[in-house]
C-alpha cells in the first residue's frame, strides 16, 4: 500500500516572493525622495537666481537715475568761439614778439645789421676790367644776386674766391653763374654775368 505526501506549500512560495517586491518598492520610494530633493534644490536655485536678477535690475535703474541727475547738474559745455579766437590772437602776438626779439638780438641778421657790410665787401674787390652793375639782397632768406660785366672772364673765379674770404659771405654758397657775350655793338669781347648765392643756414626754410 503506497501513500503520497504533498510537501509543496504555496504559502512558502509567497513568503519567498514577498521580500523582492519590498525591495522594488523601497527602491521606488528612494527614487521619488531623490527626485523630490533635486526638485526642491532646483527651485531654490531658481529663486536665488531670480532674486539676483531683480537686485541687478534695481542697481542698474539706480545707476541710470544717477547718470541722468549728473547730466542735468553738469550739462555739456559749449565751446566759446570768442575765447578760442582770443587765445589764438594772443599766441600769434606772442610768436610775433618772439620773432621781433630774435631779430633785434641777432647780430648776424641783415635786417638789423643793414647791407653796408655787403657793399664794403664788394668795394674791396679790385679786379681789372670787371665791374658790378646790379646788386639784389633778400633780407628774409639772406640770399643775394649780383650782376656785372668784364673784359676778362678769367677773373670771375678770382672774384668768387675773394668774396668767400669775406666775413659777410661766410656760410653762403655760390649756386648760379650765368655768362653771355654782351649784345652791345662794338663790344664783342665784353662778357655779362649774373651770380647768385644761397645761405646754407637757411636752406631748409627757403
Amino acid at each position: 500500500m503506497k501513500q503520497q505526501i504533498n510537501l509543496f506549500q504555496t504559502d512558502l512560495i509567497a513568503g519567498r516572493q514577498q521580500p523582492a517586491i519590498l525591495n522594488y518598492l523601497y527602491g521606488l520610494i528612494a527614487l521619488v525622495v531623490i527626485l523630490a530633493i533635486f526638485s526642491v534644490t532646483l527651485l531654490f536655485d531658481i529663486d536665488n537666481t531670480q532674486a539676483e536678477i531683480s537686485s541687478t535690475r534695481q542697481e542698474l535703474q539706480q545707476a541710470q537715475i544717477k547718470v541722468q541727475l549728473l547730466q542735468v547738474q553738469h550739462p555739456k559745455k559749449q565751446i566759446n568761439t570768442l575765447l578760442t579766437n582770443k587765445i589764438k590772437q594772443s599766441q600769434d602776438m606772442q610768436n610775433s614778439l618772439e620773432h621781433i626779439i630774435h631779430l633785434l638780438t641777432d647780430k648776424t641778421s641783415d635786417q638789423t645789421q643793414g647791407f653796408s657790410r655787403y657793399l664794403s665787401a664788394f668795394a674791396r674787390q679790385t679786379l681789372p676790367n670787371l665791374w658790378l652793375s646790379n646788386i639784389v639782397i633778400d633780407a628774409q632768406t639772406k640770399n643775394l644776386r649780383f650782376s656785372g660785366s668784364t673784359y676778362s672772364p678769367q677773373n670771375l673765379p678770382v672774384l668768387l674766391q675773394k668774396l668767400q674770404g669775406e666775413a659777410v659771405f661766410q656760410g653762403k654758397v655760390f649756386v648760379k653763374l650765368q655768362m653771355k657775350q654782351s649784345e652791345e655793338e662794338g663790344l664783342s669781347n665784353k662778357t655779362d654775368f649774373i651770380i647768385s648765392t644761397r645761405d646754407e643756414t637757411q636752406g631748409d626754410k627757403s
